[in-house]
């Protein structure tokens, strides 16, 4: 137990209640834009998105927060100087982890990287307690496909970088051709 047989609380349960006043969560909802709304075509070549973020609750030092959206929900820990400088990390249903900084009551900016939206950067503008950011993600798919291909084109063998090319090609074909007929 966490009480001594006096009633009194020990030392470090004490410290643990003073920060307890320094901490809070918060809840937030996001609306989502996309401007390309196939999945498929987004997962290969990315895409850019509005984002618009309405805060409820204003955190203190240490907080938590979840983030309900129309598009993924994500869940994460930050620190908040003063308002000035905030500085958070997260987890997201969309398989992927992220960063985001606030410089000044106004500006915020994150990065984050994933499984189904590859990498992302964010840029944003706080007006209240809603944040407006457009975020541009480069695909998964193109991250892989062109990794491969780079992969093969450094084989020290004659003719690697025509197969490198042309795997190239060829995956980028396929997706298209994939999306077409979908």
């Amino acid at each position: 137990m966490y009480i001594d047989y006096s009633g009194n609380y020990p030392v470090s349960i004490l410290s643990i209640y003073s920060f307890n006043e320094n901490f809070n969560t918060t809840s937030n909802k996001r609306k989502t834009f996309n401007l390309i709304n196939n999945t498929n075509l987004a997962f290969y070549y990315g895409n850019v998105s509005y984002n618009m973020t309405i805060q409820y609750n204003e955190p203190k030092m240490f907080y938590s927060f979840v983030v309900d959206g129309n598009n993924y929900n994500s869940c994460g820990y930050g620190i908040n100087l003063n308002n000035w400088y905030r500085i958070s990390g997260y987890y997201s249903d969309n398989l992927s982890v992220g960063i985001s900084k606030q410089l000044t009551p106004y500006l915020t900016y994150g990065i984050e990287i994933g499984l189904m939206e590859g990498i992302s950067l964010s840029v944003g503008i706080n007006t209240g307690n809603t944040n407006h950011s457009i975020t541009c993600n480069i695909g998964t798919g193109a991250i892989v496909s062109y990794s491969v291909s780079t992969a093969i084109a450094i084989i020290p063998v004659p003719g690697a970088r025509a197969v490198a090319v042309s795997v190239a090609l060829v995956t980028t074909i396929v997706i298209v051709i994939l999306n077409i007929i979908e």
